[in-house]
């Protein structure tokens, strides 16, 4: 399977990238990604055994994807504007691999002088020699998955470092001379109270991050959480609790310099997640890697469409496949995109401005959703004014089900 999609190229277009790094120390108890767990031992690049035989093949494998389908995203003048790579843990790997792989996506992309370049990274992986080379690839923003500044919390999560670690790894960070770092933080984990999660959110404010990602605990099929739940052995916050703490969290971050501009996301001003907003924008974007996903759009037809695209989850498969690393493609039309254009973007405190809707899809958003607008307004759950639609606070308590009713199958 090729991208094979004409389009038109009268003005440049802008790309994401995402790259999926799979390799991790181990799995988190709460973890649902596509991930493998190799151990912690370090990685030899002379006396490779199975594991980095396998990681140097699975690297050789993304410049292979990455220069296979970079040729389309040139012909059609795309510029890429943001660069992420997730995992897994990708600091897990040496960092020469991470700096050969950017050069590759730099040599194949035309990549714009101010694109944002992100990291994931984890404390207990991270080394300070990464962090420069890190640096000379053009990264320029660091994630830092801590989840909790609590020992009990990290230990219950199944993480494998300490808060010592994450401090530790912190200043490197700060020492390296990044200045775009963000915050990774789980709230209404097992036995967490308000005040134990007022700790950790009074640790990172202490430590003046640019951004930081406070989700709430989801518990996943086929996590280790996920059968101590089957088994009634799970004790999370009971509802009240975990609505406590998520209102403390929207109230506390912003009373103390940041701006919340997703459900779970907030920024010092200027500073939120370019790359993210692609996926709540319906931005394209380019998935590469085990399992990654793409998403691109197609304006020349007489109606807008969109193409989603999924790699192979198959690691043996992956790696076997060149440039035929895509397992499943869906097209999507109008009335699906309006449908996802919605139910992502109203994730976002500014909403959908009714101006860009019609822009995109040529039809009033009015016209679309005006029934479903008017009684959630009734209802108190979305406001629309100055030709906006945004959820209200009590619209995003209750986001999931307020946003599926402008699912109209």
């Amino acid at each position: 399977m090729c991208l094979n999609w004409t389009m038109k190229t009268e003005r440049l277009r802008s790309l994401g990238i995402y790259i999926h790094i799979p390799f991790c120390v181990r799995k988190c108890k709460y973890c649902d990604f596509l991930s493998l767990p190799i151990g912690a031992e370090p990685i030899s690049l002379v006396h490779e055994g199975e594991r980095e035989k396998m990681i140097r093949t699975y690297f050789k494998a993304l410049e292979n994807e990455i220069e296979n389908k970079s040729a389309h995203f040139r012909e059609k003048n795309y510029t890429v504007d943001t660069i992420y790579i997730g995992g897994g843990t990708p600091s897990v790997v040496p960092a020469s691999f991470i700096f050969s792989l950017l050069e590759k996506v730099y040599k194949a992309l035309d990549v714009e002088s101010d694109a944002e370049v992100s990291i994931e990274v984890n404390p207990g992986t991270l080394k300070k020699s990464s962090l420069e080379l890190y640096r000379k690839a053009g990264i320029n923003r660091i994630s830092i998955g801590v989840q909790s500044t609590n020992n009990a919390d990290l230990v219950m999560l199944g993480r494998i470092h300490s808060r010592e670690d994450f401090l530790k790894s912190y200043d490197e960070v700060l020492q390296a001379g990044f200045e775009n770092i963000n915050l990774d933080l789980m709230h209404s984990v097992p036995g967490q109270s308000l005040d134990r999660w007022k700790s950790t959110l009074e640790d990172a404010l202490w430590l003046k991050p640019d951004h930081i990602s406070a989700y709430s605990l989801i518990v996943e099929d086929g996590t280790y959480f996920k059968t101590l739940q089957d088994e009634g052995k799970l004790r999370l916050p009971d509802e009240d609790t975990a609505l406590e703490i998520y209102r403390f969290t929207n109230t506390f971050l912003e009373e103390n310099g940041f701006k919340r501009y997703e459900i779970s996301n907030f920024a010092v001003p200027g500073r939120e997640s370019r790359h993210n907003l692609r996926y709540w924008d319906l931005s394209e974007y380019l998935g590469v890697g085990l399992g990654a996903s793409s998403f691109l759009l197609d304006r020349s037809l007489p109606d807008i469409k969109g193409l989603r695209l999924s790699n192979t989850r198959d690691m043996k498969e992956y790696l076997d496949s060149g440039q035929n690393a895509l397992s499943e493609a869906k097209t999507l039309d109008r009335d699906r995109l309006m449908e996802e254009y919605l139910f992502l973007g109203l994730r976002k405190t500014e909403g959908i401005f009714e101006e860009r809707f019609e822009k995109l899809f040529g039809i009033s958003l009015r016209e679309v959703y005006g029934a479903v607008i008017e009684k959630q307004v009734k209802e108190g759950v979305a406001r629309f004014e100055d030709g906006r639609l945004h959820l209200t606070e009590r619209g995003m308590e209750v986001a999931n089900p307020v946003m599926a009713e402008y699912l109209r199958q």
